[in-house]
C-alpha cells in the first residue's frame, strides 16, 4: 500500500525551481520563491522540533504578507494543520479559539507576541525562526485524514 505524501512539502520542493521569481509580494515587502521554501522549511523544522504531530493545531499569529505565507507552508508540510488567527477576533475570542482547538503551540511575528500572552503556549518568534541556521527535520508520516487547516473569524466571512 501506497504511502500517502504531504502535498505542501511536496509543493515546497517544486518551488524551488522558481529561485528568484517573486513568489509574495505584499506592501511593499517580496519574498521569491528561493526564499519562500527557506523560510517554510525554517518554519517545518521548528514546528517539527517543538513536538508537533500530525494533525496537530498550531497557530499562526502573524500580519499578511510573506512572513504569514512561508508559516503556513511550514506548519502544513510539518504535517501539523495551521489556524491562522484572524487579527480582528478579541483577547477573548483568541483564548477560546486555542482551547476549543487545542493549541499548544504557536508561531507569532515579534509585534504580535502580545496576543497570545498568557495563553500557555509554546510560542515560536517567527523571526527568530528565520534567523536561524538551515536545519533538517524528518518528514513526519503525512495523514490525509487529518486535519489541515481551521478557521475560526470575526463573524464577517459570509
Amino acid at each position: 500500500m501506497a504511502v500517502a505524501q504531504n502535498p505542501w512539502a511536496q509543493s515546497l520542493r517544486r518551488f524551488a525551481q522558481f529561485g528568484e521569481r517573486v513568489a509574495v509580494s505584499s506592501r511593499g515587502r517580496t519574498l521569491n520563491y528561493a526564499k519562500l521554501v527557506a523560510h517554510a522549511e525554517a518554519v517545518r523544522a521548528a514546528v517539527i522540533e517543538a513536538g508537533a504531530k500530525t494533525g496537530d493545531v498550531v497557530a499562526i499569529v502573524a500580519r499578511n504578507g510573506p512572513g504569514v505565507v512561508a508559516a503556513s507552508y511550514g506548519v502544513m508540510a510539518s504535517g501539523a494543520a495551521e489556524f491562522v488567527v484572524d487579527l480582528n477576533l478579541g483577547p477573548d475570542d483568541v483564548a477560546y479559539a486555542m482551547r476549543i482547538l487545542k493549541v499548544r503551540c504557536a508561531v507569532v511575528e515579534r509585534t504580535e507576541l502580545a496576543r497570545v500572552e498568557g495563553l500557555g503556549l509554546d510560542v515560536m518568534v517567527l523571526e527568530d525562526i528565520l534567523a536561524r541556521p538551515p536545519r533538517a527535520a524528518p518528514e513526519l508520516p503525512f495523514d490525509p485524514h487529518a486535519w489541515g487547516k481551521t478557521i475560526m473569524t470575526s463573524g464577517t466571512t459570509g
